[in-house]
């Protein structure tokens, strides 16, 4: 008979540590983990109070950089599903009629080429 797993410790007190607080200024909630409360704790790991999840990226999204990024990478996924009807990158790369699609329409890309990386330009430049 197969062992169970063991299991992983949760955050949380300790058995006979439930006298801790959370550690935040002005906090009296009881203590969670890493010094925190659940809320607190929480919020730590990027989630807002509704419970979303809170853009790691926030900053570098809304920079120059991250635009320019995002505007080649929406044009790249556009033209590709124009001419597969892939709806990502990834699956249009992994399927070899989209890359022959891709391989007869080399023209079109010429607009997006540079926004290719190198692995996916030997993919398109193979005869």
């Amino acid at each position: 008979m197969a062992t169970p797993p063991e299991k992983k410790a949760k955050p949380g007190p300790k058995p006979g540590e439930s006298n801790r607080t959370c550690t935040e200024e002005g906090c009296d909630r009881d203590h969670y983990a890493k010094g925190l409360c659940f809320r607190h704790w929480r919020a730590s790991k990027g989630y807002k109070a509704g419970g979303d999840r809170a853009k790691a990226n926030a900053n570098y999204d809304n920079s120059d950089q991250g635009k320019k990024r995002h505007d080649k990478s929406y044009q790249k996924r556009q033209i590709i599903k124009k001419l597969t009807g892939a709806t990502s990158i990834t699956a249009a790369f992994a399927d070899p009629v989209a890359i022959a699609k891709l391989r007869e329409k080399r023209a079109a890309l010429e607009a997006v080429w540079d926004y290719f990386t190198d692995e996916q330009k030997a993919i398109l430049s193979q005869e």
